[in-house]
């Protein structure tokens, strides 16, 4: 065999062999095996083919970002775009990434090329303005102090942090014995165990035999806690009544679990909860608990201090997005039917990790709220049974990174979180965090207030300053129009002015340069139950009849074009005003007195948010 011949032999083995790693690869994947696919990509790609670089560059970044590691992500997400994968999907995870690592401009100028890319998809237009928010937030007072808890960390993760009588419980999946073989495929750590950390005979101040007596300087190392977790998959978070007599577990069974199947067959662990009550001298074993199911994950479990209200996370088919939070009560040692918490406090994203106080101030983490990236920690209160709109606390408790898994004590004014931001010792870290000193504002949203009609909670006032989206801008204000609450950055009942939304004269057909305002009104329409008021106007040619005539038409025409993009028509009104309202002093009055671009200007579109009306008072 000749040498050039051997040498195609050789290369095309290589070949062979580099897509087989990848195809294995993506088989891991399906699997959530994605530190055994980084490795198997890894391994490919040092053959040095672009071709199979171009393959291998959105499955290596889609694996970072499954683990949390962002800033590998955002390196292989732009790979990817560089290499031409030009997808609206990885324009949305490369400017995730970046607003998960903190650089907003870059994110925000990602976010809008992933809306021009996919204009029907608001959730890319609202992180963008999001951006803008965050930067906002940075100037504010803190409202915590925060630090690392050292010495109950390590290069893995912790997190689930609460404070018993015997110290501080948590949920970790570090690795205790350097040779040890038991690996979870999705991080390439240990499965999730439960470590309490005692505290130290040299603390001192406040002792440790209170659930409120924490001293966040001074605790031994972690040991692992046993009596409720003693299996072979993840145990962890646990939630504790305020006797300390029941504990509610976070499970995921072995193989032996019966679960869900997706449609390639591939076998989905489900979340699931145990409970257990704790005998004379030990905890008795777990059981599982009514609300556990084949089909979708039950887990993070948060019972409140009296142990008549569990709240936990569900990806059930009744919610409004990836996982809520819902609320089963007991009454009479009978468990209720669970109720979702309603769309004030879940989102169309993900809502996990509660905490109730003894108060019914619910303290949980989201990355769809507005937010500084990743998940953030919120605070929500029910007032006469109705939940308040979420509260951001603020820097430094909540970071472009993820931020979550909040305890406090009973006066929620110093806790334990968890975050993987910098500087820890690697994967989630456990933090303290205290109210600040002489601090009198509330974090990320300062001047907030929020505006309730009925059972509905609309929105919470934009922080005062706060940045509208670039597509409308400040009309003269209508008579009567002082009302101070903001959606989205705009008062409600005041008029604004829609860009670029002309019409051509004796016209009112929307001509395609009006259409990215109008859609950047159906986003705010998508995201926030309020009504609008659509208002249009002609210059001052023609008779007052015609003029009013031609501007009800052209207000009708852009309601039709947002009811086109599935908006309830209930919800629109439209009003032509004329030539009742210009806005120069092109009044026709004086021949040859105005421009054409002046009469334009007069030829416009504005809009008014108003608050809705309430069920059963709108016409049908």
């Amino acid at each position: 065999m000749t040498r050039p011949l051997l040498m195609i032999l050789a290369l095309t083995l290589v070949s062979l062999s580099a897509f087989t790693q990848i195809r294995q690869a993506e088989k891991e994947m399906t699997l959530y095996n994605f530190a055994e696919a980084v490795t198997l990509l890894q391994k490919a790609l040092k053959k040095g083919d672009p071709v199979q670089e171009r393959a291998i560059a959105p499955l290596l970044a889609e694996c970072y970002r499954k683990m949390n590691d962002w800033f590998r992500s955002r390196m292989w997400y732009q790979r990817a775009i560089d290499l031409g994968e030009n997808r609206a999907d990885n324009y949305f995870y490369l400017a995730q990434a970046y607003r998960n690592t903190g650089n907003y401009l870059e994110a925000k100028r990602f976010f809008r090329i992933c809306d021009s890319l996919d204009p029907k998809n608001p959730v890319a237009g609202i992180l963008a303005t999001c951006c803008d928010s965050a930067i906002c937030w940075m100037a504010n007072e803190p409202a915590y102090e925060v630090g690392n808890m050292h010495s109950l960390n390590s290069p893995q993760s912790e997190f689930g942090c609460i404070h018993i009588p015997a110290g501080i419980l948590f949920t970790s999946d570090r690795i205790t014995e350097p040779d040890q073989e038991k690996r979870y495929g999705w991080t390439g750590n240990d499965y999730l165990r439960l470590y309490l950390a005692k505290p130290s005979p040299s603390a001192t101040g406040k002792t440790g035999d209170t659930p409120d007596a924490i001293d966040f300087a001074f605790f031994l190392a972690p040991e692992i806690f046993h009596g409720l977790g003693d299996q072979t998959w993840h145990d962890g978070p646990v939630s504790f009544d305020g006797s300390f007599r029941e504990a509610f577990i976070n499970r995921t069974l072995g193989y032996g679990d019966i679960a869900k199947r997706d449609p390639d067959h591939t076998r989905t662990h489900l979340l699931k909860i145990f409970t257990s009550v704790r005998g004379e001298k030990e905890w008795n074993k777990p059981e599982s608990f009514f609300l556990n199911n084949r089909s979708y994950s039950v887990g993070h479990p948060a019972i409140s201090p009296d142990g008549n209200h569990l709240f936990f996370v569900s990806d059930r088919p009744d919610g409004f997005g990836g996982t809520d939070i819902y609320r089963c009560d007991r009454l009479d040692g009978v468990w209720g039917t669970p109720v979702n918490l309603g769309p004030v406090v879940n989102t169309p994203g993900n809502e996990m990790f509660p905490f109730i106080r003894e108060t019914d101030e619910l303290w949980f983490s989201s990355d769809y709220h507005p937010g500084f990236g990743g998940l953030d920690i919120f605070i929500a209160c029910q007032v006469n049974g109705i939940w308040t709109v979420p509260r951001n606390p603020g820097h430094p408790l909540n970071s472009s990174y993820d931020d979550f898994s909040a305890w406090t004590d009973s006066s929620g004014k110093e806790g334990l979180f968890s975050s993987n931001r910098p500087g820890g010792m690697g994967g989630d870290d456990i933090y303290w965090f205290r109210e600040a000193q002489g601090h009198r504002g509330t974090g990320a949203q300062d001047s907030s207030e929020q505006l309730v009609v009925g059972s509905n909670v609309i929105a919470s006032v934009a922080k005062q300053g706060q940045e509208a989206d670039s597509s409308f801008t400040t009309a003269p204000l209508h008579p009567g129009t002082t009302e101070k609450v903001m959606v989205s950055g705009y008062k409600l009942n005041q008029s604004y002015q829609l860009e670029n939304i002309y019409y051509d004269f004796d016209k009112w057909v929307i001509r395609e340069d009006a259409k990215p305002a109008l859609d950047s009104l159906v986003r705010i329409l998508e995201r926030y139950p309020v009504d609008v008021e659509l208002g249009s106007h002609t210059d001052c040619r023609g008779t007052d009849e015609y003029n009013l005539e031609l501007s009800r038409k052209r207000a009708e025409s852009a309601v039709q074009y947002i009811i086109s993009r599935g908006i309830d028509p209930r919800r629109i009104t439209a009003k032509g005003y004329g030539e009742t309202m210009l806005i120069n002093r092109c009044s026709c009055q004086e021949e040859g007195s105005c421009t054409e671009a002046g009469h334009q200007e007069n030829r416009r579109t504005e809009f008014i948010l108003r608050q809705p009306i309430l069920p059963g008072s709108r016409p049908r």
